[in-house]
């Protein structure tokens, strides 16, 4: 082949290599167009489940330590019916907002392994809201 273009007019010499020159081109756009999709697969994919499960997570965590420190001030044999009434009201304000975020968490899809944690999960969690008195929920 090459030894054909030596027989070609530098004008059809020139068309030969822009034709080459826009295959090579095209064959780049291609590969990048392919890369940036699947990049912003990945991305969208991480933002959506990934980041959206850690802050389901995160809230759940939260209402825990809310639930954990309100129990704790329950113990204090000084606290006032009305202060009580205060910390049993966050204690359900916790559990609800547990609750959603469980709900949130559980429609995401997960890899296997995300799956045994959440049952994991999910025992020692119903565990400790069974330990919860029932006043507060």
């Amino acid at each position: 082949m090459v030894f054909r273009l030596f027989g070609l007019s530098l004008k059809e010499r020139l068309l030969a290599a822009f034709l080459a020159v826009a295959v090579v081109t095209l064959l780049v756009a291609g590969i990048g167009y392919y890369a940036l999709e699947h990049a912003r697969r990945a991305i969208r994919e991480a933002d959506y489940v990934r980041l959206s499960s850690a802050r389901s997570m995160l809230v759940i965590s939260e209402a825990q330590t809310t639930i954990k420190l309100a129990q704790r001030l329950l113990a204090n044999d000084r606290l006032t019916a009305e202060n009580r009434q205060e910390l049993y009201d966050v204690i359900a304000q916790c559990w609800k907002r547990a609750a959603e975020a469980w709900a949130t968490y559980q429609r995401l899809p997960k890899t296997k392994r995300e799956t045994q944690l959440a049952n994991q999960f999910l025992v020692v969690w119903s565990e400790s809201r069974s330990k919860t008195p029932k006043s507060s929920l």
